[in-house]
């Protein structure tokens, strides 16, 4: 469809109603067009019943059954946009914020029960936590060669990979003859097989950030650094359940959101170091500058990465009026929430979403335990 056109059905749809949101709507073919505009407006129920799409020879969309585009020819109408702005505060874009080239299945081996799989930063292996063997495990994507990284307690949660993709940073979970439950951070060199301990076994590791030259960690609210490591680094954690941010190694609360009855989580910082991105829970995730100011809502998407400085990818849960699950989509969405775009199929249960480092590949699981690869057009 042309610009002018879409603009033409902007001006129609916004002159016919008004109501809150921005939706987008990409075809490639009819049957697709017919069926993603069903599937976005059953989840925006003010505008359930306002569309009438028929799929004739000549293809009509109606609003409110007032025409507002008509196409006489096939073969140009099986591959259009249309683009439907409606008024409202809460305005949100369906656009194409990534070229998505394709998204594949990762042929894992006979056993292997994936809980999360986490890309490298040169996107040449999975770092996967597996429910059945437990632990963490590396698959080279070239080669599926299998590789046990460490059976650890504890080493499934959040691990890092270093810029190089050469070293493994996990924490190890143990309980002492006082019955405590300690965490320690440690880090293998996969080339060398050589282990170290960054953070002693403590009760308070707050979070952690891998820079270009190490680990720094945040323990107590003190800063804890492998050698090289820089200071300068920030460092985004959690300390009882309140954002906290560590700038050249003087660590402050950061909660934007407030800090009575709310809890934040899954905190980081943009690569450029200049905003920080988290959770807070029954909300959704948010976006703020590192100093705490201007707050953006991102939207209602869990365990939320950074793509780029600008853009974030997420996992987005539906549910049934029972509060079950029923799908899960991994969404970009730009930092302040303005565009997203969804990245996976409806057939997909998709969680956990993780971006390799020039974001050329974004990996996910499902609850399946499979593991996915969205295989990026980098700009």
């Amino acid at each position: 469809m042309a610009l002018e056109n879409i603009k033409s059905v902007v001006k129609r749809l916004v002159g016919c109603f008004g109501v809150n949101g921005v939706v987008n709507i990409v075809c490639s073919n009819v049957k697709y067009c017919y069926t993603s505009l069903i599937q976005v407006l059953n989840y925006i129920q003010p505008m359930k019943y306002l569309f009438k799409f028929e799929a004739r020879k000549d293809y009509v969309v109606t609003l409110l059954n007032k025409p507002i585009y008509k196409s006489n020819n096939q073969n140009r109408m099986k591959k259009f946009f249309i683009s439907v702005m409606l008024l409202g505060s809460s305005a949100v874009a369906f656009s194409q914020l990534l070229d998505v080239a394709s998204v594949e299945k990762v042929a894992l081996p006979t056993g292997v029960v994936v809980d999360k799989a986490i890309i490298s930063p040169q996107g040449d292996y999975l770092l996967v936590s597996d429910n059945v063997q437990g632990g963490l495990q590396t698959y080279d994507l070239a080669t599926s060669e299998l590789r046990t990284v460490t059976t650890a307690n504890g080493s499934s949660y959040d691990p890092r990979i270093s810029a190089d993709g050469k070293t493994i940073v996990y924490r190890e979970a143990q309980v002492g003859n006082d019955r405590l439950r300690r965490i320690s951070l440690k880090s293998v060199n996969m080339t060398t097989g050589e282990t170290q301990t960054i953070v002693s076994p403590t009760r308070n590791l707050q979070g952690l950030a891998v820079d270009a030259a190490g680990v720094v960690a945040i323990d107590g609210g003190k800063m804890r650094r492998s050698s090289g490591a820089s200071k300068a680094t920030p460092v985004a954690s959690i300390d009882k359940g309140q954002l906290m941010i560590t700038v050249n190694g003087s660590t402050k609360m950061l909660s934007p959101n407030g800090t009575t009855g709310q809890s934040y989580l899954w905190p980081s910082v943009s690569p450029d170091g200049t905003r920080v991105l988290y959770y807070l829970a029954t909300v959704g995730a948010y976006t703020c500058k590192i100093d705490g100011s201007d707050v953006k809502f991102v939207g209602k998407y869990r365990a939320a990465r950074w793509y780029d400085n600008n853009t974030v990818v997420g996992m987005k849960d539906y549910y049934d009026e029972t509060d079950s699950v029923t799908s899960s989509k991994i969404y970009a969405v730009s930092f302040d929430g303005s565009e997203s775009q969804l990245l996976t199929a409806d057939d997909v249960l998709a969680m956990y979403p993780s971006v390799n480092a020039d974001g050329s590949k974004i990996a996910f699981s499902t609850p399946a335990g499979e593991a996915y690869i969205i295989n990026v057009n980098v700009r």
